[in-house]
């Protein structure tokens, strides 16, 4: 598991992800996708 803890962003350590179109987590502080 990527997060075994949890999402956690990798620029700006924000703990609230989304999903884009393809299903691929980003975050939605900072709108990163990981």
């Amino acid at each position: 598991m990527r997060w075994p803890e949890g999402f956690r962003c990798p620029r700006c350590e924000g703990a609230r992800s989304g999903s884009t179109n393809r299903g691929l987590p980003h975050c939605l502080h900072c709108d990163v996708q990981t």
